[in-house]
């Protein structure tokens, strides 16, 4: 008789609104351009203190922080209510206290990100 060492674990799984799955891959190292079709013109990222005001900067502040931390962010729980989608993460990298749990805080508009919280 075989016996499995290994029972099978339950994984669960969070279903991400488009424009915020496709933030957490470019976050994650996928390709930045996508920015363009997921972000508002006027979006804001709120991140260490310090904001990013419009597209390109978002786009610029992704690119910075990833080359700084070489950080990946795993989505564990999403909570939305309105225009407000929070997703509590993990998020481990080159980086004093790695891993951490922080919360992104995506305030949407239409299927537009508006402005992004981490906290």
């Amino acid at each position: 008789m075989i016996i499995n060492p290994c029972p099978k674990v339950a994984i669960m799984s969070i279903h991400l609104p488009g424009a915020v799955s496709i933030f957490f891959d470019v976050s994650n190292g996928g390709d930045s351009s996508g920015l363009r079709h997921i972000l508002a013109a006027d979006a804001v990222a709120h991140d260490e203190g310090r904001s990013h005001e419009g597209c390109q900067a978002v786009q610029a502040w992704l690119q910075e922080a990833r080359r700084k931390y070489q950080y990946h962010v795993a989505p564990m729980a999403v909570q939305s209510q309105d225009e407000r989608v929070t997703v509590a993460t993990k998020v481990s990298g080159n980086f004093p206290g790695s891993p951490l749990q922080l919360e992104y805080v995506f305030r949407m508009a239409g299927d537009l990100i508006q402005s992004v919280e981490i906290r």
